[in-house]
């Protein structure tokens, strides 16, 4: 977990180089995230020092014997009470798809910082080039951010559950990285990153004339996330229960909170109830 703090640490450093505007007035019109770039810095730090100090606290605390039922007559994890899903694909540890779950999520992290980059490639050499780069800012920014509470919640409900690793059905043990499978941060950081980004881009580029381009970037998203999960599975690492759980997890915070801050509500006073109190506006 402590790897995946520093890689959302990096994301987090670029978006804030990306972030640094010296055409405030113009800057990132061009992004979904407008002039939000600086609240999600703040958010995806508080919630990486979070998460740091709750593994600080939590895991020495952890080493105990695996919560699940023991086999008879051995120290390990009974495989009779695993739901019929892991049993299925209980039983691998391929060091090549450990390593290739590895790079998937390295990839589905970096997609996020590329894209927008790509997609702007015109703009950022023209004239209006520091507008550009602080919308890519504003892009990697909401990014970073999701991939940083997703981080939060995934460490915060691996140590409610205290699920053990299939190591503990083969053999036990004590170790505490070795009590926390469910949700798979791998799968949950991927899905995160990953949905993030095709919500974004939906959200730049709207119309039919864009269908089979966001279509195609969904499919390639969904290709790398499932190459990830598995491999946390065939590698070992979790039950296929997990990475389902981080999955979704992951998935949901992706599509909702791009979603709903696409939108740029705003807390305005619309001319009829200026006198009322406040209302709601934004675009949608």
């Amino acid at each position: 977990m402590s790897r995946a703090r520093a890689r959302a640490g990096a994301m987090l450093l670029a978006c804030a180089i990306l972030s640094v505007r010296p055409s405030p007035a113009t800057a990132a019109l061009d992004s979904p995230y407008a002039g939000q770039a600086g609240l999600h810095l703040l958010s995806a730090g508080g919630a990486l020092g979070v998460a740091t100090l709750l593994q600080a606290a939590v895991a020495p605390v952890l080493r105990a014997p695996p919560s699940c039922v023991l086999q008879t007559g051995a120290q390990r994890c009974d495989p009779a009470s695993l739901t019929a899903l892991d049993r299925a694909f209980y039983g691998q540890s391929s060091v090549a798809w450990r390593r290739t779950s590895d790079v998937g999520r390295w990839l589905a992290l970096g997609a996020p910082l590329l894209l927008p980059v790509v997609d702007r490639a015109a703009a950022l050499r023209g004239p209006g080039a520091a507008a550009a780069w602080a919308a890519v800012g504003a892009d990697v920014a909401l990014a970073a951010n999701v991939v940083a509470l997703t981080d939060l919640l995934t460490d915060a409900l691996k140590f409610s559950v205290r699920r053990p690793r299939p190591v503990n059905v083969r053999a036990a043990t004590q170790a505490a990285s070795a009590q926390l499978s469910v949700p798979s941060g791998h799968t949950a950081a991927a899905a995160a990153a990953l949905s993030t980004l095709c919500v974004t881009y939906a959200q730049r580029h709207v119309g039919a004339a864009w269908r089979w381009r966001r279509g195609g970037l969904w499919a390639l998203s969904g290709t790398l996330l499932g190459v990830t999960a598995y491999g946390r599975v065939a590698g070992g690492q979790h039950f296929a229960s997990d990475v389902l759980a981080g999955a979704l997890l992951g998935a949901s915070m992706g599509s909702v909170l791009p979603a709903a801050l696409g939108r740029r509500l705003q807390l305005t006073p619309p001319p009829a109830l200026a006198r009322a109190g406040l209302g709601i506006r934004g675009s949608f």
